[in-house]
């Protein structure tokens, strides 16, 4: 269970909330913003909860002028925003053990910051898909931020590589001429890029596909009558293997989905 919202950090956060157009933005965003301004962590039902709660304030200090038509519409947006849905959220303990690993720290270190087992930690980076997208997506938002500052700092870089170049040095210019090579990709490859699906459905798709493909072999056998069509007959029985693999495999996801608390 995610430790509850110290008081003294929900008053700044609705002070906060109270300043902003809150019918526009929705529970992530709100999330988002949160921890960009406050720098406080919180979950996304939480911060749905609290968007309600002032917007319901909000309606109460309203005068009322006999006709509760808006009223009554505002109400029932605010029953659905504090009433949010059955689909999982990251647990806070989630959300700071994501902090911790793109810092740079180990299962084991991250682990004992969040005050959660290592095989609490191992079972969330190989079995949770939804705490395995979220790591990979903000690694994708930390290394492209990365790359941005980069790219910002080439100019600079590029005149310090060039003065070395002209040096007497022969090292000095060796080690600039090899710098220049691997800026052009002329020497080795320097795209270090971070690969990994960033949504639940991407984390869960090539294991239920292999299945899926498993399951359907087994079932209607490797080997394949063709059939006598005008066109080729094996591309199109291909066609057709492939395509009721792919609606399995979607089928297993709903389930998926839906046993993990993510539908």
């Amino acid at each position: 269970m995610a430790a509850p919202l110290p008081k003294e950090d929900k008053a700044k956060i609705v002070d906060y909330l109270r300043q902003q157009d809150l019918w526009d933005l929705t529970g992530v965003k709100i999330k988002e913003l949160i921890k960009e301004d406050l720098g406080i962590n919180i979950s996304q039902p939480t911060a749905s909860k609290l968007k309600g709660e002032i917007l319901e304030d909000n309606s109460d200090d309203r005068e009322f002028t006999g006709d509760d038509s808006s009223l009554s519409e505002e109400t029932d947006a605010v029953t659905e925003l504090t009433n949010p849905d059955n689909i999982r959220q990251l647990s806070q303990e989630q959300m700071n053990a994501i902090d911790y690993l793109l810092k740079g720290q180990s299962d084991r270190a991250a682990a004992e910051a969040v005050g959660v087992s290592l095989q609490t930690i191992w079972d969330w980076r190989d079995n949770d898909p939804l705490f395995i997208a979220e790591l990979n997506r903000q690694r994708v938002e930390l290394w492209s931020e990365a790359r941005e500052r980069l790219k910002s700092l080439a100019n600079r870089a590029l005149d310090v590589v060039e003065q070395q170049l002209n040096s007497d040095d022969p090292k000095a210019a060796l080690a600039a001429a090899k710098y220049v090579l691997q800026g052009t990709r002329l020497l080795g490859d320097t795209d270090l890029s971070i690969k990994g699906p960033t949504t639940p459905e991407e984390v869960l798709l090539p294991k239920l596909r292999r299945e899926a493909r498993q399951e359907w072999e087994a079932k209607n056998g490797k080997q394949h009558q063709t059939l006598d069509f005008r066109y080729d007959p094996d591309l199109l029985e291909t066609d057709r293997r492939e395509t009721e693999i792919e609606a399995l495999a979607k089928n297993k996801l709903k389930k998926a989905m839906a046993e993990a608390g993510l539908a």
